[in-house]
């Protein structure tokens, strides 16, 4: 008996790779939830529809995400809106332009260095 793959879709538009994390953060003064995080961009959880029937955040508005990491280092980072979706509550961003100490911070959540214990 013999299988073949004809194809395989997914609904991931994204092109690099995330952590899952569980970060409190702020969007231009609204309280969000950082569910995933890359040195691109970010997924995060807090979108709503507004009374008139728009979206918040809406896709291409510029904002400026603040967040601290599990250290207590604080991250201000100035973030595009790609993706919105008010039934589930989610939405993605991508980073306009990552300081040093942004890139340091992400890169520390990528690798897992933010769990480690520092033995000296």
């Amino acid at each position: 008996m013999s299988t073949r793959v004809i194809g395989f879709a997914d609904k991931e538009l994204r092109r690099d790779r995330r952590r899952a994390v569980a970060i409190d953060a702020v969007l231009d003064t609204q309280d969000v939830k950082i569910l995933d995080i890359g040195l691109s961009g970010f997924g995060a959880r807090g979108a709503y529809q507004r009374h008139d029937r728009t979206p918040w955040p809406h896709v291409d508005q510029r904002a400026e995400l603040d967040f601290q990491d599990y250290k207590g280092r604080k991250v201000e980072v100035l973030v595009t809106i790609s993706y919105v979706d008010v039934e589930t509550g989610r939405f993605g961003g991508n980073f306009i332009e990552l300081t040093g100490n942004a890139f340091d911070v992400i890169q520390d959540l990528m690798l897992h260095r933010d769990l480690r214990i520092v033995t000296r």
